[in-house]
């Protein structure tokens, strides 16, 4: 069973029965990776899910901010979510607390959300700003940029007599 897989690496202490009953639950219905941890963010669980996107084996007491940029002593109580990068994927974490026996418990799913983002950055990346003016009277522009050049050809024609006469 998915359970079974994750091995013990250092002495932890299990959740209590329930806590288990409602893993064996998730675990047979789960098909997104999803793990749960304690409060200083030991891995008591994880689905095979959460195995095939890590790329690996995880140990019941691995730390799961050594494994990705998660860590549950930041986290207040209540549902938190944030995104994460696992196996080089982008994915949203959902991070939903549990009491137990006393003890605070996070079970974490993770929606794979790296096309999404990367959608996001392609419209992002290829905005298109369309422009449009409406001319009036073209003439009197027309006239007008006439009457600014010719005051400028003027003033060159002025510059380059008093240099030639200068000579």
């Amino acid at each position: 069973m998915i359970w079974n897989r994750v091995q013990p690496a250092h002495s932890t202490s299990v959740p209590s029965g329930e806590i288990n009953q409602q893993i064996r639950i998730a675990a047979s219905q789960m098909h997104v990776p999803a793990l749960m941890c304690d409060q200083s963010g030991l891995i008591l669980w994880c689905n095979e899910t959460f195995h095939e996107a890590v790329g690996k084996v995880i140990r019941t007491g691995d730390s799961l901010d050594a494994m990705i940029s998660l860590s549950p002593t930041s986290w207040a109580n209540g549902v938190h979510v944030e995104q994460s990068v696992i196996g080089g994927r982008i994915y949203s974490c959902k991070a939903v607390p549990h009491v137990s026996e006393g003890e605070q418990y996070w079970f974490l799913t993770f929606t794979d959300e790296t096309e999404l983002e990367l959608i996001r950055k392609r419209y992002s990346d290829e905005r298109v700003a369309v422009a449009y003016i409406v001319v009036d009277n073209i003439e009197e522009l027309l006239q007008y940029i006439q009457e600014k050049f010719r005051n400028a050809t003027n003033q060159v024609e002025q510059i380059l007599r008093r240099w030639a006469e200068g000579m």
